[in-house]
């Protein structure tokens, strides 16, 4: 059947690293997904930098895969209009937050509605000055940023701050955001709470808050994004913006399958809403003395 359908039952996926649990969450179930069709993956990593993302995909091209997941795509990538051009030849399917680039098949969260609602949250506690804490170049992590702005414009709060703390989704990001937080304690801390732009970030933020001996929540409250699994482990339990991999997961994968199947190139994009995961990581502003 292989060989008269020229279908390989091979297809490529494609994701920053795999120490953000959000990512591999997603891969299994795009795996669990395609199993009973015979299909097999082949995981690659980029370490978020957008030419290595070229590079395996290139190099899932040139092994005649049937098919492309791409997931966080670089904004690079999207900008230049390599992946518009991969996606014309090569059935691919991306994964990211809710984006205008109507001509390629996203799957996507709405992360601006979480952003926002995580932000209303903190607002309902209380809390003014609200620290942004994101990575490096991210089409996520511009989304989030955007809604932050707009967020504090139109309640007219005074305070706004974006800490930029290197790879958002390595292993690496824990420490460093550990260490800028302390530094920013040292300096003063002059917010009463954090949204970071996920949970590793949330958690290098527990972590530098926990070392300066700064209570959390009733010091500095702490917001996440992805409902890892190290949100609900961590002590105390994280608040943090949920997105359903499951169906994500789900979906992606039938899209893919639809693609394959009818010869088709093109996808209606989907979205799906976010939930806020409340956790012990939030309370009242409270005075400082």
């Amino acid at each position: 059947q292989s060989l008269i359908t020229k279908t390989t039952f091979n297809l490529g996926v494609v994701v920053p690293g795999i120490t953000n649990l959000f990512f591999p969450s997603v891969v299994e179930e795009i795996q669990r997904n395609l199993a009973d069709e015979g299909f097999i993956i082949s995981l690659f990593t980029t370490d978020g930098n957008p030419e290595t993302e070229k590079s395996v995909i290139n190099s899932i091209i040139s092994r005649s895969m049937d098919g492309i997941f791409v997931i966080d795509p670089s904004v690079e990538n999207l900008e230049n209009g390599y992946l518009a051009g991969v996606s014309r030849s090569t059935p691919t399917m991306l994964i990211n937050g809710k984006t205008d680039m109507r001509s390629l098949n996203f799957i996507s969260y709405n992360e601006e509605a979480g952003t926002r609602e995580a932000l209303n949250y903190l607002r309902g506690l209380g809390h003014e000055e609200i620290l942004f804490i994101r990575g490096d170049k991210s089409l996520s992590y511009d989304l989030r940023e955007k809604v932050y702005k707009a967020f504090i414009a139109e309640n007219g709060l005074k305070y706004s701050r974006v800490m930029f703390v290197g790879k958002g989704n390595t292993a690496a990001v824990i420490n460093e955001t550990d260490e800028k937080v302390r530094a920013w304690v040292s300096e003063g801390m002059d917010a009463t709470a954090v949204l970071a732009c996920n949970d590793l970030m949330a958690v290098g933020v527990l972590n530098g808050l926990i070392k300066e001996e700064v209570r959390v929540p009733e010091d500095v409250s702490i917001i996440g994004f992805d409902n890892t699994l190290v949100s609900g482990i961590s002590n105390p339990g994280l608040t943090t913006i949920g997105i359903d991999v499951k169906y994500i997961g789900e979906k992606a994968a039938k899209n893919m399958m639809t693609m394959i199947r009818n010869k088709v190139m093109k996808m209606d994009q989907v979205l799906f809403n976010t939930k806020l995961i409340y956790r012990e990581s939030c309370g009242k502003r409270t005075c400082r003395e």
